[in-house]
């Protein structure tokens, strides 16, 4: 229990200092920084550039005109670059016959890029070669082996037209940092970039939903009527929640307060009672004549209020950006009746008794949180998305008592 509240602290915290990091709170769907669009006949149009990670990995990016909400999603092949005021620039190049978004690192003589993977320089207008260095396995004879390749320092000696630098050049390792610092020198490029004017790196959300909950006790008292049975309960789910861009990466960290709501409802269960079974000489079994009946029916209404802190990656930059969806969850019960009515019959079907028995629900619950799903920006300010979470509970009363709640939500979404 003092976990659970030292989880609760922890993401009134979290949901306090993500609200308050910046003197401004701006809200969008996109974070975007100012810059412009460089077009394939050399036009600019001034505008803003999304903010997006290291790795481009599917060669797309957001653009918005000046005075514009709506976005344009371009592809390499559409457009020749884009640029933001603040160094940072995304230029469409060709790479293995296709074209290609590349970040740019330095620009001078030799320009230098990279994909958040591997470092290219350029080879013409239009053209860029990729670097190619360290460990590479190569199949001999039908045997793999490793070998060390060093081809970038001739690769990048055929670049810089200076003698003075082809000694550095010879003992150069190969890692990005080392080549983007021989790099500027080269080009004479001694300036710090200015970090970028962000805005839209937080945005809200109203959700709705619909939930199915199923209760499974675990273990079982000795009494026979504490034996309940697996049950689902049907609820609808609507929140808020609010989630904020974790710079340099394509995921999000979100807090989020929703209220549950579970509708009053019934589950009833029928079996036959037998006084004994028989077992043959020959195996197998098979039941005596029936005394009579049990039926049992449970009753349910649980309201709630959940608290959530995720981490939210997502996968694209374009306007479908499929996510995933993991952290943990807390209930907080504020509705909790639920009951199991215990009816026996004889075979006559005359009722011989009748137990009302409470159901616990513990008033907190703590669990893990799963789940996927797709946005899609309508415009710079506004977003709509459809997922999918499973929540799992494990409520334990002591050594004999114990239930687990599997709880699979679905829901749409509005960004705003």
């Amino acid at each position: 229990m003092r976990f659970m509240r030292h989880l609760e602290y922890f993401a009134f915290l979290l949901f306090s200092v993500t609200m308050q990091c910046q003197p401004k709170l701006c809200v969008g769907q996109i974070p975007v920084m100012d810059g412009y669009a460089v077009t394939n006949d050399h036009d600019t149009i001034p505008g803003k550039v999304e903010y997006v990670s290291r790795i481009l990995f599917e060669n797309k990016l957001v653009f918005v005109k000046n005075d514009s909400d709506m976005i344009s999603v371009f592809r390499p092949s559409a457009i020749s670059g884009l640029y933001s005021y603040s160094g940072i620039a995304f230029e469409s190049k060709e790479l293995d016959g296709r074209r290609v978004f590349l970040r740019l690192l330095s620009k001078g003589s030799v320009n230098l890029y990279s994909d958040g993977k591997d470092i290219f320089l350029s080879n013409g207008p239009d053209n860029v070669i990729r670097l190619r260095g360290g460990d590479e396995t190569v199949i001999i004879d039908g045997k793999a082996y490793v070998q060390s390749v060093k081809a970038y320092r001739t690769q990048i000696i055929s670049q810089v037209a200076e003698p003075s630098f082809h000694a550095k050049i010879a003992v150069l390792p190969f890692k990005q940092k080392a080549v983007l610092n021989l790099i500027r020198e080269v080009n004479k490029d001694f300036t710090v970039p200015p970090q970028p004017r962000l805005y839209n790196q937080g945005y809200f959300s109203f959700e709705a939903g619909y939930s199915l909950n199923m209760m499974k006790k675990l273990f079982q008292p000795d009494d026979d009527l504490a034996e309940y049975k697996r049950h689902r309960t049907k609820s609808w789910v609507a929140g808020f929640r609010y989630k904020r861009k974790i710079l340099t990466t394509r995921s999000h960290v979100g807090v989020g307060l929703h209220f549950e709501h579970t509708p009053k409802m019934t589950e009833r269960e029928t079996k036959v009672l037998y006084s004994k079974i028989t077992v043959p000489a020959d195996g197998g079994s098979y039941p005596s004549d029936p005394t009579g009946s049990q039926e049992d029916v449970y009753s349910y209404e649980l309201n709630s209020t959940d608290l959530s802190v995720a981490f939210v990656p997502e996968v694209s930059n374009g306007r479908f950006r499929p996510f995933l969806d993991v952290g943990i969850v807390s209930k907080f019960y504020m509705t909790r009746d639920a009951s199991l009515n215990r009816k026996l019959y004889d075979e006559n079907g005359t009722l011989t008794m009748e137990t009302d028995i409470p159901i616990e629900v513990r008033s907190v619950i703590l669990g893990p949180r799963l789940g996927s799903g797709v946005r899609f920006i309508v415009d710079m300010n506004r977003s709509l998305s459809a997922g999918f979470n499973t929540e799992v509970f494990w409520i334990s009363n002591g050594h004999l008592d114990a239930m687990k709640i599997v709880s699979k939500q679905f829901y749409l979404s509005y960004g705003f």
